[in-house]
């Protein structure tokens, strides 16, 4: 026979009353504790274990679990109470037969409880047809029904319920038991224990006794729907929002739980003033600033399972949930240390080069953290079917969908209507980012920032907010940062990732984003994410992190030809000058060449932004002729000059030789020591003197 002892402390007792919510109850039962001594007639008030618990240091809550010896019922728990003791070998034979899992405790009084377990939640209804197939007491059937507490003393004879027979370790199914016990005569529904007439004013004639008349008392309903539910009610200067507290969260669902709630209990007197007068009552009487439901913690994150918090990095652990929180988002992910992300970690090595893998870690770890620990966001950015949809989809599993779909363009134009879809979201997650130039960027600097941003809702409140939605893109082409391109705040809060490795057609798998995110994937990707949020948190920086300087050269020169060619062909050199009609021929060659794929510029927008790229190069005339000055083409691209040279000494016709239709001859470099007199004159000058005169005085 097993035995269990009372409890040694008040830390075991609550110990296994966490237990009883988290791993027992999965959370799906608020159960509720109460004192109670036949002898000394108390019978105290009735206390959620969410309220006493999640706060046990609290003197008068710590009183309360001391004391406490009786408790509900669980909402996935039927309790088969036995009160005759010679047909406990017969109850326990059936079980064992039936294959049930099973605890038998000896209630310290007359009889017997069998504590069944069930995976999700059991209606009255069927709890009631489960008791009736073993014949026990059916009152253990109703909602919010106390039993004796395990390992308390009985309030009746003051003896200790003790654990006398375990069998099995898992969770039982209705069905399976409804059909193995052959249950098959229908059960009439357990009586409704909230009977109307406590809602209702009942006036009654003095004379004759008769009822004159019925109506529904307003105070009574909204007090019991407020004990009833966790409500509060934000106003604000043109609407108010009610939310309710479920599952470890705040969800603004409190005006339609509410409404149905009053149907429920008032059926046929529910008339549309009267729900409109409770609700109002309610909403008075629950008012909230939003300032206060703002107050959520930075370091912690509403999970299925608990609370993860991890202020100290080195002592990460799980809390229960509390609405104190006043988290509105959770994930639906289980904390489990020991889980892993196999899967996943072996796409993420396949899809990305080794040396970008810890700082991927870190910037999926960022996302744990509600606020921007590091300013930063992301833009993935390659050819297509290199995974990068993939990643994004998977990234927003695991946040639970919480995410916004905002492009950079628009979170640059920072129109409130926009940004207000950023509140409360964990991720801004858009793929196939557009290529078009973004016209400003103190918004995108903005919303990574520790500054607020200011939404509006459509014919309701305008809100300040922080953004708490940390930004991925992706896209084959990065966008151009516009006019601010020399602005190294911008390129500071930009972390690239390169998505190079295609995976071919035959090789793609339709169903690896649901193979990477299964269950076991997502806790385990949870535990590789605390691991890079860790190393972020030590070394204050990611790893591998490239400067402002080394991010914007890549970003230009990925996404814009006319960068590219600047860096790679063209060098700044006093005193060197090249004509603007050449410059754009050689660059015209050069894209034919050596980026087919993109398009060349136009010669108005090479004249807006090439000294963007070469700070020292300066547009000059000299009336007959524009020209660049201060640059040349460097050493490596000499191939490329000679041909240009061979063009100009075959005085080719319009349109042969090239795919831009080169016609005239192209003077692509201008040196004192290499050109003739006559070569001079097609450059606009007279003479060599008159060159050397107007490069030494032009200050342009």
């Amino acid at each position: 026979m097993v035995t269990k002892t009372p409890f040694k402390n008040f830390e075991e007792k609550v110990e296994y009353l966490n237990n009883l919510y988290y791993e027992v109850g999965q959370q799906k039962s608020d159960f509720e504790l109460c004192y109670m001594d036949k002898k000394k007639d108390i019978n105290s008030k009735w206390r959620k274990w969410s309220v006493i618990g999640f706060d046990n240091e609290n003197k008068e809550n710590k009183k309360w679990i001391t004391i406490g010896n009786n408790r509900t019922i669980l909402k996935n728990e039927v309790v088969l109470d036995l009160e005759e003791p010679d047909r406990y070998e017969e109850i326990l034979k059936r079980l064992e037969d039936q294959g049930l899992s099973f605890r038998v405790f000896k209630t310290g009084s007359k009889g017997y409880h069998f504590h069944l377990l069930f995976r999700g939640e059991v209606s009255p209804e069927d709890k009631l047809k489960v008791i009736e197939c073993f014949d026990c007491d059916t009152q253990k059937a109703s909602e919010r029904c106390m039993i004796a507490m395990e390992f308390e003393k009985h309030w009746k004879t003051g003896n200790y319920k003790e654990l006398i027979k375990t069998g099995g370790d898992g969770f039982n199914n209705v069905m399976e038991i409804l059909s193995k016990n052959n249950y098959k005569e229908e059960v009439e529904p357990v009586e409704d224990l909230e009977d109307i007439s406590n809602f209702l004013t009942i006036v009654y004639n003095e004379k004759t006794g008769e009822e004159k008349s019925r109506s529904v008392n307003i105070d009574v309903v909204a007090e019991y729907i407020e004990n009833k539910f966790d409500v509060r009610t934000i106003y604000g200067l043109k609407e108010e929002t009610i939310e309710v507290y479920d599952g470890g969260i705040w969800t603004v669902k409190g005006k339609g739980v509410i409404k149905a709630e009053i149907e429920r209990l008032l059926e046929t007197y529910s008339k549309n003033n009267v729900v409109l007068e409770i609700l109002e009552k309610i909403k008075r009487r629950t008012e909230i600033s939003r300032e206060e439901t703002e107050k959520i913690p930075n370091h912690k994150r509403a999970l299925r399972n608990g609370v993860l918090d991890f202020e100290d990095v080195e002592n990460i652990k799980l809390l229960p949930h509390n609405k104190k929180y006043n988290f509105r988002t959770k994930w639906d992910i289980d904390y489990k240390p020991e889980a892993k992300c196999d899967k996943y970690k072996e796409l993420v090595e396949k899809v990305l080069d080794e040396d970008e893998i810890l700082k991927f870690q870190e910037w999926n770890a960022l996302h744990i953290a509600r606020k921007y620990v590091k300013k930063k966001f992301a833009i993935y950015h390659g050819p297509k079917d290199t995974s990068k949809t993939v990643m994004m989809n998977h990234l927003t599993i695991v946040l639970n969908g919480n995410v916004s779909g905002l492009t950079l363009q628009d979170i640059a134009r920072g129109k409130p209507f926009d940004l207000l879809v950023l509140k409360d979201k964990d991720a801004n997650i858009c793929d196939d980012l557009s290529s078009s130039d973004m016209k400003a960027i103190g918004g995108v600097k903005k919303s990574v920032g520790d500054g607020y941003i200011d939404g509006e809702m459509k014919f309701g409140d305008k809100i300040r907010f922080p953004n708490t939605a940390k930004q991925t893109y992706a896209c084959n082409k990065i966008p151009n940062p516009g006019e601010d391109i020399d602005d190294e705040a911008y390129y500071g809060r930009i972390i690239l990732f390169a998505f190079e490795n295609v995976v071919n057609e035959d090789d793609q798998d339709p169903e690896l984003t649901e193979k990477i995110t299964t269950e076991g994937e997502k806790s385990g990707w949870l535990n590789w994410a605390i691991e890079g949020y860790k190393r972020l948190m030590k070394n204050n920086k990611f790893t591998r992190d490239l400067s402002p300087e080394e991010t914007k050269y890549f970003m230009i020169k990925n996404g814009n030809s006319l960068a590219e060619f600047s860096t790679d062909v063209l060098e700044e050199q006093p005193k060197e000058k090249i004509s603007k009609d050449d410059l754009y021929k050689i660059y015209c060659k050069w894209c034919s060449e050596h980026k087919p794929k993109l398009s060349p510029e136009t010669k108005e927008k090479i004249g807006r932004n090439l000294t963007k790229f070469l700070p020292l190069v300066q547009a000059s005339s000299n009336g007959k002729e524009r020209y660049w000055l201060n640059v040349k083409i460097n050493d490596t691209y000499d191939t490329l000059q000679n041909t240009i040279s061979n063009i100009r000494k075959e005085s080719i016709s319009d349109n042969e030789n090239s795919i831009y239709g080169f016609s005239d001859s192209v003077i692509s470099v201008i040196k004192d020591k290499e050109f003739t007199e006559e070569e001079y004159k097609q450059a606009g000058y007279d003479s060599k003197e008159e060159y050397d005169k107007m490069m030494e005085g032009s200050d342009e």
